[in-house]
């Protein structure tokens, strides 16, 4: 059985979002954030004490993408996944990586100084950073549906959760055109309603 550690608008919800589109039996413990603080025990499944944290058999995994990548290896196979053999495999990667290393580096910086340690000039400049680098899934999503194969895939649940997360920022309003219609699909996915329902 799969457990997924989870916090409700945590990247555990890229997790999340995964298995319900995948269709798999898991089952959910939910953290009041940050757990490192609220639940010390957990450090003992997780030392950061972030989540996500899933757990199968032996494994334990606490990267978000790392995650939805070992999903589809050991659960698939499945669509969601871009093989090596198929046209498209390179820029799946290429944005499955995206909405973590790039993305998800701006709004953090948002979140920490837009709300936490509020500093307005430091979330203004982030939050320009953040927006000029939609800019290269504006061009990618330009004739596409999707950002690789044709085809839904985990690297748009990669960036969507980014998106999300941006949305929940009140950033949805700045989003270029591509890139909010992109948006509004991927937000009206069951399976990532399904996801974000969870507390």
């Amino acid at each position: 059985m799969i457990t997924l550690y989870h916090a409700r608008g945590a990247r555990s919800l890229r997790v999340l979002w995964m298995m319900e589109e995948m269709g798999l039996d898991y089952a959910l413990t939910t953290m009041t954030f940050p757990p490192r603080a609220t639940a010390p025990e957990f450090l003992k499944i997780n030392p950061t004490g972030t989540v996500p944290a899933l757990v199968e058999g032996e494994a334990v995994i606490f990267e978000s993408v790392a995650a939805i990548e070992y999903l589809g290896a050991v659960h698939g196979p499945t669509p969601l996944v871009v093989q090596p053999t198929e046209a498209g495999f390179a820029d799946y990667l290429q944005y499955l990586h995206y909405g973590e290393a790039t993305l998800m580096a701006y709004i953090q910086a948002i979140v920490r100084y837009g709300l936490f340690t509020p500093n307005p000039a430091i979330a203004a400049e982030q939050t320009e950073l953040f927006l000029a680098r939609l800019d290269l899934v504006e061009q990618r999503l330009e004739g596409r549906d999707f950002l690789a194969a044709g085809r839904f895939t985990a690297a748009d649940i990669s960036v969507g959760y980014a998106l999300s997360l941006a949305a929940f920022l009140e950033l949805h309003t700045k989003f270029p055109p591509r890139v909010a219609a992109w948006w509004a699909t991927l937000s009206e996915r069951p399976a990532f309603k399904a996801a974000a329902a969870k507390a």
